[in-house]
C-alpha cells in the first residue's frame, strides 16, 4: 500500500467508499431528525415569547411597515417612509404590563398621522411585508392588543422555518452519505441560538432565510446528481422569492447559476446550461427584476434607506478611515451577533466563546479541505465555500462604503450569513468528516452534541438575564415576576413553552447520541456522489444513471 493510499485508508477512505450508494433513512434516523426539528420549532416559539415587544432589532420598523400595507399597496422610495405616531406610541407599551396594553386599534385612533423619524425598511422589496399584512388583517389587528399582534406576526414567521432542520440533514446526508453526520449536522443549527432570535422575531430575515435555505438545499441536491427538471425549475423559484424579499439573497443568484451550469456532471453541457436559464429567467420575473429597477430609478443596487438621517461627515484634515480597525470591528461585531447578540444587540454571548468558536470552524473548514479525499468532494466544499466569502465582501463593501462617508461603522450583523446557514453547516459537517479519524467520529459527534444543547440553553438564559435579571447570571423572584408580568403569552402559556422546549432538547439530545453510538463505527466516506433520485442509490460515480433534464 503506498502513502496516498494509507493516508486516504486512516481518514477512512477507500476506493469502495468512492463508490458507495446513498442508503435509505430508516425510522430509527427519522425519529432522531423529528425530535431535532420539535425541538427547534419549539425553542423558536420560547424565543418569540421570551423575548420584549421590540425587543429585536428593528423590530417596531418591521411592524410599522407590514401596518401600512394592510391599507394598501403604499411603499415610498427608500428613505421617505415614515413612522406612525401609533407605532412610536407603542413602543412605551413595552413598559407597561401586559394584562393593561392597549389594542392597536386603540393607539391608531389615539395617535393618528405619522412620525418624523424615518420607516428605513422600504430599502427593501416588499414580500414580507406582504404576508404580514395578511396575518394582521386575518387576526382582525385593529382589536388585537399591540403585544398579542407583535406575537401572531412572530409564530407566522416561525412556519417559514420550521423544515430548516430537514434541509440541513438531508444536505449533509447526501454530501457524506452519513446518517451519524446528517443528525450532528442537523442539530448544528441549535448551536447558532442567534438564528432562533432573529427569525421568531418580527423581520424580514425569516423569510429570507427560509428561502434562500431552500436554494442551497435544491443546489446540494443538484451537486449530489440531482437530475430532474423540478429541481432548477424550484430553486428559480425559491431564488425569485427571497430575492423579492431581502438583499442578502443577491450572493445566491451567481451561486445558484454556476452549480446548474457544472452539475450533474453526466448531463450535456448543453443541458446544464439549458436548466440554468430555466431557473435565471424564473427567479428574474419573481425577485430580479426589482434589482434592476433599483439600478435604474436609483442608479444604487441597494439604496439606504437611512441615507437622508445619516448626513455626509467629512474626515479631520490628517485623519480618514482606518481599514484595519474597520476590519477589527467587523470581526467583533459580525461573530457575536452571529452567535448571539440578544435583545437589540446589548446581551451577547461571552465573547471568547463566540471567538473560539468561530476560529474553530474556520480551522477545521481549512483542515477539512487540506485532508485527502475525493477530487469531486473538495469541488462541492469549493463551492459551498464561495458563499460565506462572496457574503463577506458583499457585507465589507456595502458597510465600507457608508462608514467612509458618515463615520458610522453600521450594518456589521452576523445575522446576514443566516441566508446561507445550509451551506456553513454542511461545509463544516464534510470537512469534520474529511478531518477526523474514523475510530474518533463516534467519540466527536457525542461531544458536539453536546455543546450545541449546551449552547442553545445558555443563549436562552442569556436573554432571560439580560431583560429581567439586569444581566446578572442568577434566577430571581423579582426576575420571575417581571417575566409574568409583562411576557405577551402570558406566564402560564410561557412556562408550558419553556418545559416542552426543554423536555424536546434533553429527548433529542439522547435520542441523537444513542443514534451516534449505534451507528456503525464505520461509516462510508464523502466522495464524488452521483446520486440518481429515481433510483435511490442504485448507482455510482462510475456508472451514472442518465435521465432527461
Amino acid at each position: 500500500m503506498n502513502a496516498r493510499n494509507l493516508a486516504s485508508k486512516s481518514a477512512g477512505y477507500s476506493a469502495a467508499d468512492a463508490a458507495a450508494p446513498l442508503s435509505r433513512p430508516r425510522r430509527p434516523e427519522l425519529v432522531v431528525v423529528a425530535l431535532i426539528t420539535a425541538a427547534f420549532i419549539a425553542m423558536m416559539m420560547l424565543w418569540a415569547m421570551l423575548t420584549p415587544i421590540f425587543g429585536a432589532p428593528d423590530e417596531q420598523a418591521h411592524v410599522n411597515s407590514a401596518v401600512r400595507l394592510t391599507g394598501g399597496l403604499d411603499w415610498p422610495p427608500p428613505g421617505e417612509a415614515r413612522m406612525s405616531q401609533a407605532m412610536r406610541e407603542a413602543r412605551l407599551q413595552t413598559d407597561v404590563p401586559a394584562a393593561n396594553r392597549a389594542t392597536l386599534g386603540d393607539l391608531m385612533s389615539t395617535y393618528p398621522g405619522l412620525h418624523k423619524g424615518i420607516d428605513q425598511m422600504t430599502q427593501h422589496p416588499p414580500l414580507y411585508y406582504l404576508y404580514g399584512a395578511g396575518v394582521l388583517r386575518v387576526i382582525d389587528y385593529e382589536d388585537r392588543r399591540i403585544d398579542h399582534a407583535i406575537l401572531a406576526l412572530r409564530l407566522a414567521g416561525i412556519v417559514w422555518l420550521a423544515p430548516l432542520p430537514l434541509l440541513v440533514w438531508d444536505s449533509v446526508r447526501r454530501l457524506t452519505r452519513s446518517p451519524k453526520a446528517a443528525i450532528v449536522g442537523a442539530a448544528a443549527l441549535l448551536a447558532v441560538p442567534q438564528l432562533a432570535h432573529i427569525t421568531s422575531a418580527v423581520t424580514s430575515d425569516g423569510l429570507v432565510v427560509a428561502l434562500s435555505s431552500v436554494v442551497v438545499w435544491l443546489s446540494i441536491r443538484v451537486m449530489t446528481g440531482e437530475r430532474r427538471i423540478w429541481a432548477p425549475l424550484c430553486m428559480g423559484l425559491a431564488l425569485g422569492g427571497a430575492l423579492l424579499t431581502k438583499g442578502t439573497a443577491l450572493p445566491l443568484a451567481p451561486f445558484a447559476v454556476a452549480v446548474l451550469l457544472w452539475w450533474p456532471r453526466d448531463l450535456s453541457r448543453g443541458r446544464r446550461v439549458a436548466r440554468a436559464v430555466v431557473a435565471t429567467v424564473v427567479a428574474s420575473a419573481i425577485g430580479g427584476w426589482w434589482w434592476v429597477r433599483n439600478l435604474v430609478l436609483y442608479r444604487d443596487l441597494q439604496p439606504s434607506g437611512l441615507a437622508g438621517g445619516r448626513p455626509t461627515a467629512p474626515w479631520a484634515e490628517g485623519t480618514g478611515p482606518d481599514i484595519v480597525a474597520f476590519m477589527e470591528l467587523m470581526w467583533d461585531r459580525a461573530t457575536q451577533s452571529f452567535w448571539g447578540a440578544f435583545g437589540r444587540l446589548e446581551f451577547g454571548l461571552p465573547e471568547p466563546l463566540t471567538d473560539v468558536l468561530t476560529v474553530l470552524a474556520i480551522l477545521m473548514v481549512v483542515a477539512g479541505f487540506a485532508s485527502h479525499g475525493p477530487k469531486g468532494q473538495r469541488m462541492q466544499m469549493a463551492f459551498l465555500a464561495s458563499l460565506p466569502l462572496l457574503l463577506s465582501a458583499m457585507l465589507f463593501v456595502n458597510t465600507w462604503r457608508h462608514y467612509v462617508r458618515t463615520q458610522i461603522a453600521g450594518g456589521l450583523q452576523g445575522r446576514y450569513f443566516f441566508v446561507i446557514i445550509i451551506a456553513m453547516i454542511a461545509l463544516s459537517a464534510v470537512a469534520w468528516y474529511r478531518a477526523v479519524p474514523t475510530r474518533k467520529r463516534t467519540a466527536v459527534g457525542v461531544i458536539l452534541l453536546a455543546v450545541f444543547a449546551g449552547v442553545a440553553v445558555l443563549g436562552v438564559f442569556r436573554e432571560y438575564i439580560g431583560v429581567y435579571e439586569d444581566s446578572l447570571y442568577r434566577i430571581t423572584r423579582e426576575g420571575l415576576r417581571a417575566l409574568a408580568t409583562f411576557a405577551s403569552a402570558g406566564v402560564a402559556t410561557t412556562a408550558a413553552t419553556g418545559l416542552v422546549a426543554g423536555g424536546l432538547l434533553v429527548a433529542m439530545l439522547i435520542a441523537s447520541i444513542r443514534f451516534v453510538r449505534a451507528t456503525a463505527s464505520v461509516e462510508t466516506s464523502p466522495g464524488p456522489t452521483a446520486i440518481s433520485d429515481r433510483t435511490r442509490g442504485a448507482t455510482s460515480p462510475a456508472e451514472p444513471a442518465r435521465s432527461r433534464a
